[in-house]
């Protein structure tokens, strides 16, 4: 994110398309025209009033970050090596479709839905995620390499998670998450309850981690309570 972006905290997508990220970047010539299409996303999710920073009530703590084992492999019938990353009784993957109905509500167009995403080919040492989600949970899991995640919550607590092929991680909206690379060529997947639209900014529902450190300021100058039952809760 570049430019006036910085000011809302919205996330937008590069525009080569990579989402992994080195610990340092020059600015480019590239970096600049991502300034302008700042000003556009800027304009329309103001027009579209949308709140980045408003403080959600009872949000998921970093206890609700979720691990689970890969099981297998088993030799399939190709005689290729069978792996189940998810398997998850009904009850538990309905809950991955759990929207809050007041976050939903603050954006003009409806962003409900699966989705589906992978990262390959992250440099050793290179850092992605530096964001939160105020909508959307995600369970990724590592299919090559091994990496390391950071969690942060709006109560203060932290967590660290080192993450290799075996391990898949349920992660709610309003966690902060960072990801660091430990292995060059690491590659992971994602599956996301919203869908993305590239290049609509009120779809991509991602916020940078100074707008997250803002509100976690202002939601533990307020006691963090609320009498609203939370409507996200952990698949466990």
């Amino acid at each position: 994110m570049r430019g006036e972006n910085a000011r809302l905290g919205v996330e937008t997508a590069p525009k080569s398309g990579h989402t992994a990220r080195s610990v340092t970047k020059h600015q480019s010539s590239s970096s600049i025209g991502l300034r302008h299409t700042a000003h556009a996303d800027r304009d329309i999710l103001e027009r579209s009033g949308v709140a980045m920073d408003s403080l959600p009530r009872n949000p998921p703590t970093v206890d609700d970050v979720r691990e689970f084992r890969m099981t297998g492999p088993w030799q399939s019938k190709s005689g290729g090596a069978l792996h189940v990353p998810i398997s998850l009784p009904y009850p538990q993957a309905m809950r991955f479709f759990d929207y809050d109905p007041v976050e939903l509500g603050r954006i003009p167009v409806d962003i409900r839905g699966l989705r589906a995403f992978t990262v390959s080919d992250i440099t050793a040492g290179g850092i992605g995620g530096m964001q939160f989600h105020r909508i959307r949970t995600e369970i990724s899991f590592v299919i090559k390499g091994k990496v390391s995640w950071r969690f942060e919550d709006l109560y203060g607590a932290t967590r660290e998670i080192s993450w290799s092929p075996d391990n898949v991680l349920y992660m709610p909206p309003f966690v902060l998450h960072t990801m660091t690379s430990e292995e060059a060529g690491s590659a992971l997947v994602t599956l996301a309850n919203t869908l993305y639209i590239r290049d609509d900014p009120r779809t991509h529902d991602t916020y940078r981690a100074d707008v997250f450190h803002g509100m976690r300021d202002r939601f533990r100058g307020t006691g963090g309570l609320s009498d609203r039952p939370r409507v996200h809760t952990s698949l466990g």
